[in-house]
């Protein structure tokens, strides 16, 4: 009987360095925020660098409703995010996909303002969402870094 290694890659990928996690509130909603930068690291631990190891193509930009009142006016992103498991296989890829609004209240005056750099924003949204569907940081997805939940340590990487 084989051993099953479909979980090989998330059991790899799944622990979080808490020291790369913030807590923040927007809106009434209360969560955790990974540093996108040291996501880009797992990734690149993994697969090796973007564009070789991993990447996004087909990118689509999507503004809908780009009104002057900035009202229901936001940006849909989609592409397909690719990988290479190993270097014996051919890239993997699948669809990923987000929405950002263009115009956000001000939350002392309600005004609109416009959201800072709303392209960077949705394309990092769709490829953090992406890489969590492969077990990237899943723990804090499954609520394993929630306050009454025991944190789980994380193994220290080993000597050089």
């Amino acid at each position: 009987m084989s051993k099953n290694t479909n979980l090989d890659l998330w059991n790899k990928v799944e622990a979080t360095d808490q020291t790369h996690v913030k807590t923040y509130e927007r809106n009434g909603w209360k969560g955790s925020r990974i540093n996108p930068t040291y996501r880009v690291k797992s990734l690149t631990e993994q697969f090796g660098p973007m564009g070789i190891g991993w990447g996004v193509s087909d990118e689509q930009f999507v503004p809908v409703n780009p009104d002057a009142t900035g009202y229901n006016s936001y940006l849909i992103y989609k592409a397909r995010f690719w990988y290479a498991p190993d270097k014996k296989t051919d890239s993997v890829s699948f669809a990923i996909s987000s929405s950002i609004h263009l115009f956000e209240p001000d939350p002392q005056t309600g005004q609109l303002s416009k959201v800072n750099d709303p392209v960077k924003a949705v394309r990092t949204d769709a490829v953090m969402k992406g890489i969590s569907w492969l077990g990237f940081q899943a723990d804090v997805y499954m609520g394993m870094l929630d306050e009454d939940v025991p944190a789980i340590p994380v193994a220290a990487p080993a000597p050089q």
